[in-house]
């Protein structure tokens, strides 16, 4: 591989990594579109990206964000989604009509850019790339990148497009649930401000305490989302704490603690409650000192209790799916990096740290399709995760490349557990018939923190060199000896 290659893929994974990035740390779509634009053009050398989204109104796909010197050919640019008009009939608009990205490598002379020829020409514009984005199964616009060359997309090039645009897609899905969770969030506050004393006949969870006798008044509707019947949970303080989770009662008592003394005028807490059928569930208690004597501590607290269940499991999925790939369960390429800043300054030294990489992926997709090279990509990240300990950071950082972290582990224990992969591997391969799961892999170990990034490079480059090896031994050849990387361990 040539240097100015590895350096367009190490550029393009950086643009993947930093839009994972962004996605994690941006909370608006605007300042999110602009940032993968910018990242965009800066790592992958276009000319011009540009995410555009449909509007109702028009028709058109409309600029939300761009990026890129040639940002003067969005001036004349009008592309709309309606097959019968010539405006709709160019690579944006059947993305957005098929759902598939369009590769146009020779954009003066593919035929369906006609309307756009003039204006491509004078900023310089060689081929493009459109990828449609997805809000759920629906697209609603589309990524848009060009670049001053003819050719400029090849296979890699567009993988790397394809799940940029899937985090993009992603994203949207992810602000238009949060804005659904905020605007019932904001409904509620607003419901339980209005309503501080809930009526008996409330829809809402109620309950009432009197501090000095520790009596408990509670509504039907709160034993009922436990699972209890009247009756069956006792009126009393102290029966409610039994049914609490232990780990949550210190939370508990210091919210209490702070109502009795009037540091606080009101109160939430989200605490797990044993229901009858002896599952956790999560209530949220809104509530306030509605009473206080003389001196002014408190004698009486009232609120109300919502079942929170639901909203529970969301969060969890959303965390979830925010630092874990969707295709293999392994953590994703932001985790795995924040997981190196975090180890780069942690006291678990010796790490040693692994790169893999599939052999033949694009052979089995164009052979066999992409779901068969998704069911490789799928045991090669059972190999590694049946490897490896809880502790050990086990990640898809790319389309076919995995990486692993490894503290306090050194290059002793590192090599047996390549071993252990290995022998995953034709575990795994005793039940392929048509093809085998072969991995690359090449491994480095760090003492000490400012040894990790160069341990990075060299397991990089280690994987790269076994999997050119490879390739090279299947046609008879052997590899150049000035692609052998320095001090090459076999493991």
């Amino acid at each position: 591989m040539s240097e100015e290659r590895l350096l367009r893929f190490k550029n393009l994974y950086a643009a993947l990594s930093l839009t994972s990035k962004a996605i994690i740390t941006i909370d608006n779509r605007e300042d999110l579109f602009r940032e993968i634009c910018r990242v965009a053009v800066e790592y992958g050398k276009f000319s011009l990206a540009v995410i555009s989204l449909f509007d109702n109104e028009t028709g058109h796909l409309l600029p939300a964000a761009h990026s890129g010197k040639a940002e003067s050919y969005l001036n004349s640019l009008v592309v709309t989604t309606a097959p019968d008009k010539e405006e709709g009939q160019g690579p944006t608009g059947i993305a957005f009509r098929t759902g598939t990205p369009y590769i146009c490598n020779d954009f003066i002379n593919d035929p369906v850019t006609t309307p756009w020829r003039t204006a491509a020409a004078e900023c310089g514009i060689q081929s493009s790339a459109a990828f449609p984005l997805k809000h759920g199964e629906q697209v609603i616009g589309a990524l848009k990148v060009y670049a001053d060359r003819k050719g400029f997309f090849d296979r890699e090039m567009v993988d790397l497009l394809l799940e940029i645009t899937a985090s993009i897609s992603f994203a949207l899905s992810y602000y238009a649930k949060e804005e659904l969770r905020r605007q019932i969030e904001a409904t509620l506050r607003e419901k339980e401000e209005r309503l501080r004393l809930v009526l008996e006949g409330s829809h809402e969870g109620y309950c009432d305490w009197d501090i000095a006798s520790g009596a408990v008044k509670l509504n039907r509707r709160y034993t009922k989302m436990l699972g209890y019947s009247d009756g069956e949970i006792k009126p009393t303080a102290s029966a409610i704490r039994e049914l609490m989770h232990p780990d949550d009662c210190p939370r508990v008592n210091n919210i209490l603690d702070a109502e009795a003394t009037g540091i606080h005028r009101a109160f939430q807490i989200e605490v797990r409650m044993l229901s009858k059928s002896k599952e956790w569930v999560w209530i949220l208690y809104s509530g306030m000192v509605v009473e206080r004597n003389a001196d002014g501590a408190a004698l009486r607290v009232t609120g109300t209790c919502s079942n929170i269940n639901e909203r529970k499991r969301y969060e969890e999925s959303l965390c979830y799916m925010s630092t874990h790939d969707p295709l293999t369960g392994l953590f994703n390429r932001a985790y795995f990096d924040t997981e190196m800043a975090r180890i780069t300054n942690g006291r678990q030294y010796p790490v040693s740290i692994l790169f893999a990489d599939i052999d033949g992926l694009k052979l089995v997709n164009d052979g066999f399709g992409h779901t068969e090279g998704d069911r490789l990509i799928k045991q090669a990240a059972q190999a590694l995760g049946e490897t490896f300990r809880s502790e050990d950071i086990v990640a898809r950082i790319g389309g076919d490349e995995f990486a692993v972290l490894l503290p306090n582990t050194d290059a002793v224990a590192a090599k047996e557990l390549i071993k252990r992969i290995l022998k995953n591997q034709a575990i795994i391969n005793e039940s392929n018939g048509d093809y085998t799961l072969s991995i690359s892999i090449g491994a480095a170990t760090a003492e000490r923190s400012e040894q990790l990034n160069e341990a990075c490079k060299t397991a990089d480059s280690r994987m790269y060199y076994y999997k050119l090896q490879r390739k090279l031994q299947q046609q008879g050849s052997e590899p150049p000896a000035e692609l052998e990387p320095q001090s090459v361990q076999t493991f």
